[in-house]
């Protein structure tokens, strides 16, 4: 008991649980709620409504008053997302293709709030980020949900999905945690103290590229790749020994990779018809009709009439959204709302060069930022991929934490 209240009272504890939660949870409550029949969507909810009032209440005990440059920019950005929304269902009485409150609730519940409560968290201390957190609790869940899927499903024929799981999200939780237990791998020191733990950061490479393969996510396996080359180039000069961890990494990736061809991974398949699927080249048509529009209201945008002009273009699927977060950013808000998504994005750019240079060791979240923005260049809405403010949060206040002499 001692031992956890010791631990809950480090604030670099908390950040690592409740982005660890963010990242995990909702795979195996997703496959509890299969296993036990019951509401999916209850579920989720009241585990959201868990991690808001827990973030808000960090939020409440956490911020002295400072308003920092990354707080500005991303609140000023869901400020005028959420004037925008207001206006056009209030005013212009325009119905969006999900409630008002729904729209809300993505976006202040399980993206805003979340996020500041990150940053403050991120920014408060100064001690190392430790990932054995991540790692318990990933390991933990999805080990949990591919024994499930396992036991439900043929895992060489049946994508890592449930009626109420898209493999999407189920996808990019593999790569997360296959890259903070690569990360982890890489900085552990050969000693036996340490073998625990390095057996369990296998374990978890194991289950995440699994997991990844089995969903047949591109985002997600680019992610795995694109991550992966960023860690060999953090960690270079690092040590001959973490080198050669990394390549033998490598090589397990690869080696799993054929498994999978040979298995008939539906993941092969997408990859050698790229640029030829169905949903593919409907997202393509989507971000094309949704710049085409943009370009009539280049200044204010059309706001969320965008959900009921995206509509009309496929009348028979639920696409209302550009799953493209740029294109949704101009389109909502012309160019007062896309230019301040590009500003932070260029502003957690250049935090990640800084935070690899000061600490490498918690590269682990430039690796989290960077699958966030492969994530949102090719699926979700503003509102529903909170790994991309959730990493750029911690980005930004991990830096400032770096970085400042009195600690906020």
């Amino acid at each position: 008991m001692n031992s956890f209240i010791n631990y809950i009272k480090n604030k670099i504890n908390i950040l690592a649980l409740i982005l660890s939660l963010s990242l995990f949870l909702q795979v195996p409550l997703s496959f509890i709620a299969y296993e036990s029949e019951l509401s999916n969507r209850s579920i989720m909810l009241i585990m959201r409504g868990i991690l808001f009032i827990a973030s808000l209440t960090i939020v409440l005990t956490n911020y002295k008053g400072k308003i920092s440059n990354w707080m500005k920019i991303v609140v000023a950005f869901w400020l005028i997302y959420f004037l925008r929304l207001l206006y056009d269902v209030f005013i212009l009485e325009v119905t969006p293709s999900i409630p008002c409150w729904e729209i809300i609730s993505w976006g202040l519940g399980v993206t805003l709030i979340p996020s500041l409560a990150i940053y403050l968290l991120a920014r408060s201390s100064s001690e190392e980020l430790n990932l054995n957190t991540f790692i318990y609790v990933g390991v933990t869940s999805l080990g949990i949900s591919l024994l499930s899927f396992i036991g439900n499903f043929n895992p060489l024929l049946d994508r890592f999905s449930l009626p109420d799981l898209n493999p999407i999200p189920a996808g990019h939780a593999g790569a997360s945690l296959f890259l903070i237990c690569l990360v982890n791998v890489v900085n552990l020191p050969l000693t036996q103290t340490k073998k625990i733990n390095k057996n369990l950061s296998i374990l978890g490479i194991i289950i995440g590229l699994f997991i990844t393969l089995s969903s047949s996510t591109r985002s997600a396996f680019l992610s795995i790749l694109l991550g992966s080359i960023l860690i060999i180039i953090i960690h270079h000069n690092s040590g001959s020994y973490k080198i050669g961890r990394i390549y033998y990494l490598i090589g397990t990736i690869l080696f799993s990779f054929s498994l999978s061809l040979l298995g008939g991974s539906g993941l092969i398949q997408k990859l050698i018809t790229i640029g030829q699927g169905e949903s593919e080249l409907n997202r393509l048509t989507l971000l094309f009709s949704s710049m085409k529009l943009w370009f009539r209201h280049p200044i204010f945008g059309v706001g969320f009439k965008m959900h009921e002009s995206l509509g009309d273009v496929f009348i028979n699927l639920n696409h209302f959204y550009p799953h493209n977060f740029i294109a949704e950013s101009f389109l909502l808000g012309g160019l007062f709302l896309g230019t301040l998504f590009l500003i932070i994005i260029s502003y957690t750019v250049k935090k990640s060069f800084q935070i690899i240079l000061l600490r490498p060791s918690e590269g682990c979240l430039v690796c989290l930022w960077l699958q966030g923005c492969i994530y949102v260049m090719v699926s979700g809405h503003l509102g529903n991929v909170p790994l991309f403010w959730l990493a750029s949060a911690a980005i930004c206040g991990r830096y400032e934490a770096l970085t400042s002499r009195k600690i906020i």
